[in-house]
């Protein structure tokens, strides 16, 4: 199974490093943006006063790059980890109700997978 896949099982320990790995390399990828944004840190007064560094606007888009990745990534989690408490992974929609994606997460998160096969997969070796 791969982190990009929308097929399988995912426990719930894997299920919490999957849907924070994408925050990490973009938090990476935003200090890289403030580094090579305006040579010593300080911000422009005018805009023509922006003078970035070479590499600022590629760290520009590969933080785009790294959102669209991210977002795919925590919806591919999402997903297996429904299809490990034997849910559709069509639920993982619900994530765009305003209010409902914390709740969300904490439910994935805290919620025991079937410890059987179910039609998604085998049983995730006894872990949930």
């Amino acid at each position: 199974m791969t982190l990009l896949s929308f097929y399988g099982r995912s426990g719930r320990v894997r299920y919490l490093l999957e849907s924070l790995a994408p925050y990490v390399v973009l938090i990476a990828l935003i200090i890289a943006m403030i580094v090579l944004g305006n040579g010593a840190g300080r911000l422009p007064s005018t805009p023509s006063d922006f003078h970035p560094a070479p590499g600022f606007w590629a760290a520009v888009v590969a933080f785009v790059l790294g959102c669209g990745l991210g977002i795919w990534i925590e919806i591919a989690a999402q997903v297996r980890r429904l299809h490990d408490l034997g849910q559709s992974g069509w639920l993982a929609a619900l994530n765009l109700v305003p209010g409902v994606s914390p709740l969300m997460w904490l439910v994935l998160v805290l919620a025991p997978g079937q410890p059987h096969d179910n039609v998604y997969g085998s049983a995730s070796g006894g872990k949930s």
